[in-house]
């Protein structure tokens, strides 16, 4: 009697915990959908600029023949990177939005997430090695002297093996996303990020830190700075030099803008994207699933994941933005610029048809320079 007692009081109490902690999913997870029915906008829109932009660069590279050099090439290829972040961030987003409305995590949308981490993970990686290799292009171009204009990735073989490097090497690193994304059953109202071990997830998060971004950092911070010092040192011509002195001194401004521009771009994208990094790395050290570490931190959570996939979205958006601000020859490349061209030029024509019209309908430019000519013959 005493044992059917406590196991009734037992199975009573899991449906009451069971019961309680549906309340509270369902709870936390309609809180989720309303924020996110604000973010989820402002995310598409941003994600939808940044590709449009990114795609603008790749165009105005392809197009114009001056600029198809492999510093360029490497930039359309961090460009292609630089989308697949947007689109992913924008994808995990949308799958949490629909998570939080429906409460049900699907094998389709559980693919959803590791897709979309695991993608977004490479296309981080590949943006960070991508910048190491045009720190080294640039490092190599510019060394040996001002008037050699030969490049290490000199033949397209070695340009596309770069390129596929860059690639390989962020699918490598990211693979174990592919095991750490998922949806937790308890709490089905947005992608996680599971708590496999300590010892695992400190050991991976702890790798990627130092991987992506530390390396990174240090490897384009030493390139650039010899770089710099390089071209600081070869300012002022020998005297061997001085016939050549326009030519050297052309390249030195060349060289000296294109650097400036590519380290603005590389300090302003690794910037913003290591509180990315950090926030993995945070998690890792909590040694808890990343639903878990967002529902303790409670109304700080929202606020959190927005300006997370806002500041990785701001990364890809602003290197573009900064190329398009910066690179006339870009600009040049674009529809618009054609578009604008033919609008000056029609604006032009009529000007000139206005003018005739000034004149007496018996007396225009036209006819007067036929009477000028008529008449010196």
């Amino acid at each position: 009697m005493a044992k059917n007692l406590s196991g009734t009081l037992s199975r009573t109490l899991m449906a009451f915990n069971m019961s309680l902690n549906q309340s509270i999913v369902k709870t936390v997870a309609k809180q989720e959908f309303r924020k996110l029915q604000i973010t989820l906008p402002i995310i598409a829109l941003l994600a939808s600029l940044g590709i449009l932009v990114n795609a603008m660069i790749c165009y105005g590279i392809l197009k114009k023949k001056t600029l198809q050099t492999p510093t360029f090439y490497l930039l359309i290829n961090l460009g292609v990177s630089h989308s697949f972040i947007l689109f992913t961030s924008a994808a995990i987003t949308v799958t949490n939005c629909f998570l939080a409305l429906h409460l049900m995590g699907t094998p389709t949308l559980a693919a959803s997430c590791k897709f979309s981490y695991y993608v977004n993970g490479i296309a981080c990686i590949s943006s960070m090695v991508t910048l190491i290799a045009i720190s080294i292009e640039r490092y190599h171009m510019i060394t040996p002297g001002l008037s050699q204009r030969t490049s290490m990735l000199n033949t397209s073989r070695k340009l596309k093996t770069i390129i596929t490097l860059t690639w390989v090497v962020g699918i490598l690193i990211a693979l174990p996303i592919l095991t750490l994304a998922d949806i937790l059953a308890e709490y089905p109202y947005m992608c996680n990020i599971r708590y496999i071990s300590f010892n695992f997830n400190i050991a991976y998060f702890t790798s990627l830190f130092i991987a992506a971004l530390l390396i990174p950092i240090i490897t384009v911070n030493v390139i650039y700075i010899k770089i710099m010092n390089f071209l600081r040192q070869n300012e002022t011509p020998t005297d061997g030099q001085l016939r050549n002195y326009k030519i050297l001194k052309k390249n030195y401004l060349h060289h000296l803008k294109t650097v400036k521009l590519l380290i603005l771009v590389t300090v302003t994208f690794i910037l913003t994207c290591t509180p990315f990094f950090m926030a993995n790395l945070i998690i890792a050290y909590n040694a808890q699933n990343s639903v878990y570490f967002f529902l303790r931190l409670g109304r700080k959570t929202d606020s959190i994941s927005f300006l997370g996939n806002a500041f990785l979205i701001l990364s890809c958006i602003q290197s573009p933005l900064i190329f398009l601000y910066s690179s006339q020859s870009i600009r040049s490349a674009l529809p618009f610029q054609c578009c604008r061209k033919f609008r000056r030029s029609v604006m032009d024509t009529n000007s000139e048809n206005r003018s005739d019209q000034r004149l007496p309908k018996i007396l225009t430019v036209s006819s007067f320079n036929n009477f000028v000519v008529s008449a010196g013959s």
